[in-house]
C-alpha cells in the first residue's frame, strides 16, 4: 500500500483552511471577557467567623449560581458550594479569604457572596 505523503506548499502559496472551520477571531465560541475569572480578597467580619450557620448561608447563596465558586484561606482551596469544605477552613473573625468565581454569572455570584459576608451573614454582628 502506498504511503500518503504530506502536501508541501510553495512559499508563495498559503495553505487553505477547510470550509467548515469558523474564521471568527474567537472561534472557540467564547468571548474574551468570559474567560476571566473573578477574584476578590475579603475579611470575615462577623463575630463567630465562618461557622456552621454562616457556611450554610454561604453555600446556599453560591448554589444559586451556575458559576464555580472557590474559597481559599492560607493556601487551602475548597469548593464554595460545599459546607464541609468551608467549615474545614476554620475561618475565624478577622481571617482573610480569597473568593473566586468562574462561569456565566461570575460577577453576580461574586457580588452576592461579598454582600453576604459584608452583611455579617445576616447575623447582625
Amino acid at each position: 500500500m502506498p504511503r500518503a505523503t504530506p502536501k508541501l506548499f510553495r512559499p508563495s502559496e498559503k495553505p487553505r483552511r477547510p470550509a467548515c472551520l469558523p474564521t471568527h477571531p474567537f472561534s472557540d465560541g467564547l468571548r474574551q471577557e468570559e474567560n476571566a475569572m473573578q477574584k476578590q480578597s475579603i475579611e470575615i467580619i462577623n463575630k463567630l467567623g465562618l461557622h456552621a450557620r454562616a457556611s450554610s448561608k454561604f453555600t446556599q447563596t453560591a448554589s444559586q449560581f451556575q458559576s464555580e465558586v472557590w474559597v481559599t484561606k492560607n493556601g487551602n482551596r475548597v469548593n464554595g458550594k460545599s459546607i464541609m469544605g468551608l467549615m474545614m477552613l476554620a475561618a475565624a473573625k478577622g481571617s482573610v479569604i480569597e473568593l473566586e468565581t468562574d462561569g456565566p454569572d461570575e460577577a453576580a455570584a461574586m457580588q452576592a457572596l461579598a454582600d453576604l459576608i459584608n452583611d455579617y451573614f445576616g447575623e447582625g454582628e
